[in-house]
């Protein structure tokens, strides 16, 4: 039985973490199928149906995705963002004290996340100082 009232909210940088993340929001996501996307301010958010993603003018995806084709689609949107593109990358390197990476920022909950109603999870680019 699929709990729909989880609410997840993880940082990091790695892959695996990324995966289980989305594995665990995909417990939020009724039908078990991602149909379309929004992408504003530099977070994407995904949603389950259709008809309430169209408020937001989101983008109705090539064919619904299940969690790992999801997974494949959300990384590769991750690794072409360009760091230095980051809306705060000056301001966290003018006081950064060691190299800075590209994360990742992934939140999913059931019910009233930005974006609509059947909007399930929202992942964005997080700057990472790794101390030196």
């Amino acid at each position: 039985m699929k709990n729909y009232n989880l609410h997840i909210d993880i940082q990091a940088e790695d892959k695996e973490t990324f995966v289980s993340a989305v594995q665990m929001a995909f417990e939020n996501c009724h039908g078990g199928k991602a149909r379309a996307f929004y992408f504003h301010d530099q977070i994407m958010t995904l949603f389950w149906c259709f008809d309430d993603a169209r408020m937001n003018n989101s983008i109705h995806l090539p064919y619904p995705m299940d969690c790992e084709m999801t997974i494949d689609f959300l990384w590769g949107w991750l690794k072409s963002q360009n760091l230095e593109e980051h809306p705060e990358y000056d301001e966290f390197m003018s006081c950064a004290d060691g190299e800075v990476i590209k994360g990742w920022h992934l939140e999913s909950h059931c019910f009233g996340m930005k974006g609509g109603s059947s909007a399930f999870l929202t992942v964005s680019v997080k700057l990472v100082e790794i101390g030196k």
